[in-house]
Parts: structure tokens; sequence; C-alpha cells
């Protein structure tokens, strides 16, 4: 399949083309579901054979003046040419999902993998190739979001929230680092005994600007960037 560079040549043409024409195209970013647990539970070399088969399946769905590239790892980017709009687009979305789900026979095994889109068009949200892929990417990360094998289409709202989740992810670190968190201990108590018989330990975080923050405006996100572990560590210190 094409690289990055051969790719970046066709988007840069294919931009100039619609700019003179009026046309929109369009832009997909995919990305293998899970593809890690296959290496692990297989071999890379099984895994390499499904990457493989993978992107003969994807050159299937594809008309003659789209471009397929392996964008790296387990990752493609699809360049579509003059398309119609949304609901063109959406069909080879969904087509490259149905197909990318049936299974593979691999080593005498199957196996089954499915895939995470994200779209961006051109000229509505990205001027230059670099924009229209960090944008396809983007909404590729919301698909995952909203439960994998599945499509997105990238808007601005999308754009905002990536912005507020790196601001958190920086301040989350820094919590952790500056002692920003506290335990606070609420008593279990045995009516018929008449004493207390444990402690339940409750996360907070005391947040120089926002104040006291409950678990739920901060466990997710520390679970989605692997921050849990020290955040653990900490509350059993």
């Amino acid at each position: 399949l094409p690289n990055r560079s051969l790719l970046n040549d066709r988007l840069e043409v294919a931009i100039a083309h619609s700019l003179r024409f009026g046309r929109q195209l369009a832009v997909l970013f995919l990305d293998l579901d899970r593809f890690k647990n296959i290496n692990d539970s297989f071999g890379h070399s099984v895994g390499d054979m499904l990457l493989k088969a993978v992107s003969t399946r994807l050159q299937n769905c594809l008309r003659a003046g789209d471009t397929l590239s392996r964008f790296g790892g387990d990752e493609f980017v699809l360049l579509l040419p003059e398309v119609d709009g949304p609901t063109d687009v959406e069909k080879v979305a969904q087509k490259i999902i149905d197909t990318v789900q049936l299974p593979f026979d691999l080593e005498n095994q199957k196996i089954f993998i499915s895939v995470s889109i994200g779209i961006a068009f051109f000229p509505e949200f990205g001027g230059s190739p670099d924009e229209l892929i960090k944008h396809a990417d983007t909404a590729m990360y919301q698909a995952k979001i909203n439960g994998k094998n599945s499509y997105a289409m990238f808007n601005q709202l999308m754009s905002a929230q990536i912005s507020r989740n790196v601001t958190q992810e920086n301040e989350l670190h820094n919590a952790i680092e500056n002692g920003e968190f506290r335990v606070f201990y609420q008593t279990q108590w045995c009516p018929e005994a008449q004493r207390m018989v444990a402690v339940e330990a409750l996360l907070r975080w005391q947040h120089p600007e926002r104040g006291l923050l409950y678990p739920g405006e901060f466990i997710a996100l520390a679970e989605e960037t692997r921050l849990i572990v020290k955040l653990v560590d900490s509350v059993l210190k």
C-alpha cells in the first residue's frame, strides 16, 4: 500500500482538484480494534498476515480513484476524492465495517477483528493534508469512545473536547505529583454490635481552581490515560 509520503502527495493533488472544480473530498482514518490482543494471543507473524488480509479486503471496497494508505501499525488512511456528500461516505464506511468484521481464516483458525473509522471532509474541516488526517484521527477516537466497530464524522465539538481532555490530562499529572488528592474515611457502623466495624476510603481531588472534585469527574480520564495506577498507589500510601 502507499505510505504516508505518497498519501500526502495524492491528498495535495486531490485538494487542488477539489478547489478547482468545487467538489468535496473525504479522508477516513481507520484503526483496527484491539489489534494488540491478536499479536499477544497468536504472535506477530499472524498479526502481519492479518494486516495483509485486511488490506486486501479494504481494497475490494474502493473505487478506482480512491487511495488506501498504510499509515502505521494497524492504522490505515483512505482518501475518497470527489464525493457527493456524507451519505456516500457513510455507505463506504459501513461497507468497510461489515467487510472487516467477517472472520479471517489464518493458520487454521478463525480470527475476528473490527475497525473504528473517523471521517473528515474537505473543505469544511481542513484545508491541508495534515489537518484532514488529524481531524479524521480525532473522529476515529470518538468512534472508539462510542463503542468501537463504528464510524464518526468530525465536527468542531470533537476538537474542543479533545482540547479539554489534553488540559485535564495535564492537570491530572500535576495533581498526582503535587499531592492534590485527598482520602476521606466513611465509617461503616454495625447497629447490632453498636460499634464501627470498618471504614471506606473515598477519594477526592482538591483542585486548586475548581474546588473539591468527586470521582465521577476524574476516574474515567485516569483509567483512559493509565494514570489510574499512580493514583491507586498514592491512595494506598
